[in-house]
C-alpha cells in the first residue's frame, strides 16, 4: 500500500455521466493509465514513464510493460524476494503499452544494461527480440524468472496466495496438535442411580451473533 501511495494518485474523473475514482499511474507528457474495479484505460496523453532514482545517470534500468508490473517488482524488493541484485543503482521505465516501444529506444540508449521484466507473450517476446537486436547484449531478459507466469504481476499474485495457503495448512496442523494435547475433562458428577431420585439436567443453548495524503486530480474522460 505505502508502495502504491509513493508511485501512484488518486484520481477522481467522470465517464458517461458517472463520477468514479481510480488509481493513476503519470507518465512524462501529463497523463495517467487508469485502474479501478470497473475501468482500464488512460487519461491522455498516452505515453512511456520514465523514473530516475538518482537524479543522474546511472549504468542500469529496468523495463516494464505496465505499471502493476513496476509496482510488484517494488513489491518484491521490498519483501526481500530480490529479482535484480542492483535495484538500488538502476532507474526504471514503464512502457504502459508495447506499442510504446519506439519512443523508449532514445532514452535507452545511454544505459549499458537493460533488464526487460515484460510480459511471457508474443507482444512482450517481440519486444524484448528487438530490444536485443537493437542493443545487443546490454539487453537481459528476465521474464526466465517467471517464466511460468503471465507477468511479473501473476507472479507474485500467485506468489503471495501459495504462501497464504501454506500458512492456512501450518496453522491447521498447529491447532491439530493443540486438540491432541489437551487433557480429556473430568466428570465430577455423581448420579444416584435410584429410579425416584433421579434428576434430569437440562442444558440450555445460547446463540452468538458473529458479527490519503496524496494529490488528487480531477479529470474526465471522453
Amino acid at each position: 500500500m505505502e508502495i502504491a501511495r509513493t508511485e501512484c494518485r488518486e484520481l477522481h474523473f467522470v465517464h458517461n455521466g458517472k463520477n468514479y475514482f481510480a488509481i493513476g499511474f503519470p507518465n512524462r507528457s501529463g497523463g495517467y493509465e487508469v485502474r479501478n474495479r470497473y475501468f482500464k484505460g488512460c487519461v491522455a496523453p498516452k505515453d512511456i514513464t520514465h523514473i530516475r532514482k538518482q537524479g543522474k545517470q546511472v549504468s542500469g534500468c529496468c523495463l516494464f510493460e505496465g505499471f502493476m508490473d513496476y509496482l510488484s517488482y517494488l513489491t518484491m524488493q521490498l519483501k526481500g524476494d530480490a529479482v535484480h541484485k542492483d535495484f538500488p543503482h538502476s532507474d526504471f521505465m514503464v512502457l504502459n503499452s508495447v506499442t510504446n516501444m519506439d519512443k523508449a529506444v532514445e532514452l535507452l540508449k545511454p544505459y549499458s544494461r537493460i533488464d526487460c521484466y515484460l510480459d511471457n507473450d508474443k507482444a512482450g517476446k517481440e519486444a524484448c527480440l528487438k530490444l536485443q537486436s537493437l542493443f545487443g547484449e546490454r539487453v537481459n531478459d528476465m521474464s526466465v524468472h517467471y517464466s511460468d507466469y503471465k507477468d511479473m504481476n501473476d507472479f507474485l499474485c500467485r506468489k503471495m496466495i501459495n504462501e497464504s495457503l501454506k500458512q492456512e495448512q501450518k496453522n491447521g496442523q498447529v491447532q491439530s496438535v493443540s486438540r491432541m494435547q489437551e487433557p480429556e475433562p473430568k466428570n465430577n458428577k455423581t448420579f444416584n442411580n435410584n429410579k425416584n431420585s433421579n434428576k434430569v439436567i437440562k442444558t440450555q443453548k445460547r446463540y452468538f451473533d458473529h458479527d490519503n495524503d496524496n494529490d488528487t486530480v480531477n479529470k474526465k474522460l471522453n
